[in-house]
């Protein structure tokens, strides 16, 4: 996943009428498994992906976030989930 963003450095992408941004943060780990391609780091203890509208009321109207915890958020008028969002 080093393609898509690492140490906190976002990686935006289009997809659906929709942009999604990866964040990788936290701490980079110092031992995993044995890395196999396409894998040619090690990876973040945090990560998080927001999916938002390139449109509003256009291309989609909600927004979304996932994150380490497995949770989605959502918010419904195309901004990025915050804390206390409601959850799918």
């Amino acid at each position: 996943m080093a393609g898509l963003g690492t140490g906190g450095t976002p990686a935006t992408f289009t997809k659906n009428g929709y942009n999604f941004t990866y964040v990788a943060g936290g701490t980079q780990l110092t031992t995993s498994p044995v890395l196999t391609p396409p894998c040619a780091t090690k990876g973040w203890t945090q990560a998080s992906v927001n999916s938002l509208p390139m449109s509003v009321g256009g291309t989609g109207q909600r927004g979304f976030n996932i994150d380490n915890s497995g949770v989605i958020t959502y918010s419904t008028n195309g901004t990025a989930p915050i804390a206390g969002s409601p959850v799918l």
